[in-house]
């Protein structure tokens, strides 16, 4: 076999082997760290800068092997602080990862209404179906977050857009 080819042969492993960083592990040992919540995002728009210097750049909304982005692990986690820089970051929380589960899923499934509740001030989308048909209301067990979500789902048409109290509607339902 040529050097050229052996050379190319190698490259094509190393690329198809190759996955996104661990962002999500990233942020998350910066936090552990008790650094202020400016730090923790300035140091890690920091390191996105040099890695995308050294040719590396990092996709926030990569699929990693595990099947999650960044996003998805941290909210599965529960860690709240590390939901805020990576939304800070650019991670969008509406991407699905492989399972079809969007952030919003993951945080109404665990439970995490304080996560819920951010990610709703971000724009989550509660009407986005995962691979199984279910929406972030389905798989929530916690009657808080249930109420919550039952609520947003409620009151929001499809579009997004806030349907408007009508008179029939008693006072104080509002999200």
């Amino acid at each position: 076999m040529s050097e050229n080819r052996k050379a190319r042969r190698r490259e094509r492993f190393r690329r198809g082997r190759s996955c996104p960083q661990p962002f999500d592990l990233v942020i998350q040992s910066v936090c552990n760290q008790g650094s202020l919540e400016h730090e923790v995002l300035k140091d890690a728009q920091r390191f996105m800068y040099h890695m995308q210097q050294q040719g590396h750049p990092i996709d926030l909304d990569a699929i990693t092997a595990s099947g999650m982005t960044a996003l998805t692990q941290c909210v599965l986690d529960g860690s709240l602080r590390s939901v805020k820089i990576l939304v800070e970051l650019g991670a969008n929380v509406n991407k699905k990862d492989g399972r079809g589960w969007t952030p919003l899923h993951y945080a109404a499934s665990e439970g995490y209404i304080e996560i819920v509740r951010f990610l709703l001030r971000c724009e989550a989308d509660v009407r986005t179906k995962n691979n199984e048909g279910d929406l972030p209301v389905d798989l929530a067990e916690d009657e808080a977050v249930k109420e919550l979500l039952s609520r947003v789902t409620l009151f929001l048409t499809p579009t997004g857009s806030v349907i408007r109290r009508r008179l029939s509607l008693p006072a104080g339902h509002g999200f």
